[in-house]
């Protein structure tokens, strides 16, 4: 008697929880385009449509003097440190310029140079990294 019960309650569980969602009607005041296109070469871009997927960005690395040489690996990176725009064997004291292709969407990168890990960003397809750390002032209250 009690498995009956548990399968007229599992049925009815069953056939009760499944309905049918019925999906909303799409608006069909849509704005009929101006223009029909039959192909792809038919297609014009705006005169200014910048195809680019990738912008050059200018990163300028200030050197630090030091008594003793420091070589270490300069890793340039997206924020998430996923992808990877520039690795090299760095001297600290060298103060230069690298040019990187990152993305059109990013406007910051991360620059890991040893333990030095800094979050610069990109203005006018310019940005500057120094070794020297962050100094962030504190107020006595």
């Amino acid at each position: 008697m009690k498995f009956k019960n548990l399968i007229y309650a599992f049925l009815l569980i069953t056939l009760v929880s499944c309905k049918k969602e019925f999906l909303e009607q799409p608006s069909t005041t849509v704005d009929a385009p101006t223009s029909t296109v039959n192909s792809f070469r038919e297609l014009t871009p705006e005169e200014n449509f910048d195809w680019a997927t990738q912008k050059e960005v200018s990163v300028g690395i200030l050197g630090l003097t030091t008594k003793v040489p420091i070589n270490r690996t300069l890793k340039i990176t997206s924020l998430d440190g996923n992808a990877v725009y520039y690795t090299g064997l760095y001297l600290m004291e060298t103060s230069s310029i690298l040019k990187i292709k990152v993305p059109s969407a990013v406007s910051d990168i991360k620059v890991t140079y040893g333990a030095i890990e800094k979050s610069i960003k990109i203005a006018s397809g310019k940005s500057t990294f120094s070794f020297m750390p962050d100094v962030v002032e504190v107020t006595a209250q």
